[in-house]
């Protein structure tokens, strides 16, 4: 959170990003507010953030993917489409990953 007229979102996400790199993550921002990591089997998503802006304030918040089971997440990620469209929801699948798998010299 921050007052404006200071509040920029890319500010924020350079923090994060700031934070994977320091770690040894190479990880980089996508066009809908998702960080990502290069892997040998493409770019996949490890981060995900919202944006909500008040008259006098910014706020942001989002997510890590630490050390998730890939498997039962793919369950949630891949939601019925017929919900989707009850609800007027368009949804972008993304491919994810767990951080730790990028973390130099991490193993869980």
């Amino acid at each position: 959170m921050a007052g404006k007229p200071e509040y920029d979102k890319t500010i924020s996400t350079h923090i994060v990003l700031a934070a994977l790199n320091s770690l040894g993550v190479m990880a980089d921002a996508s066009g809908r507010n998702d960080l990502v990591v290069k892997t040998p089997d493409g770019d996949r998503k490890v981060s995900g953030s919202a944006y909500r802006e008040t008259k006098d304030r910014g706020f942001h918040h989002g997510t890590l993917l630490l050390n998730a089971d890939l498997s039962r997440l793919a369950n949630y990620l891949n939601p019925d489409k017929k919900k989707l469209a009850a609800k007027g929801i368009t949804s972008v699948r993304s491919r994810v990953a767990n951080l730790y798998r990028a973390i130099t010299g991490y193993h869980p």
